[in-house]
């Protein structure tokens, strides 16, 4: 029996998930957190958390533990798991605060940016409670410490990328 361990990403592995489901090889993703991986493939199995329950859970948190009535997103528009995670925080805090204007702007930054503050200086004048910002690894840092350097305050949260080093 063969068996695939990967890929990286959830792009990578929907693509992948039909070669191997085609090929009869199962596949244990491992950082593929976009529910359309294994919607509909027997063949293919994961061991992360997936999209949904990480942005219920951080939408949670911001309501519940940080008091946040409204909050920012910070996405990085060209990577579906930001794009992904942002719709289920944005879906879940608008149904905890019973708000539908709870997320104030949707804000968008390319992956491999360097410069934020035209984003950041958004943020500073909408003064939100919490700044949901789920990007790849990469680039939350460099936001963060813009933001901070900025004068932003607020709290950035974000999904299990940012367990990574940078």
């Amino acid at each position: 029996m063969s068996l695939i361990f990967g890929s990286w990403g959830s792009s990578l592995s929907i693509a992948g998930g039909e070669v191997a489901k085609d090929a009869g090889i199962q596949v244990i993703g491992l950082s593929c957190t976009n529910p359309l991986v294994a919607a509909g493939n027997d063949w293919y199995f994961r061991v992360c958390f997936i999209d949904p329950f990480q942005g219920t859970v951080m939408a949670n948190y911001a309501h519940s533990e940080l008091g946040a009535k409204n909050a920012v997103i910070v996405r990085e528009i060209s990577n579906d798991y930001s794009v992904g995670l942002a719709k289920f925080f944005t879906d879940k805090f608008i149904e905890l605060t019973g708000n539908p204007n709870a997320i104030l702007t949707t804000i968008d930054y390319n992956t491999g940016g360097q410069d934020f503050s035209a984003q950041l200086t958004q943020v500073k004048s909408l003064n939100p409670d919490v700044a949901f910002a789920p990007g790849n690894f990469t680039e939350p840092a460099p936001v963060i410490k813009q933001a901070r350097a900025l004068g932003v305050s607020v709290p950035f949260i974000g999904g299990d990328t940012r367990e990574a080093p940078c």
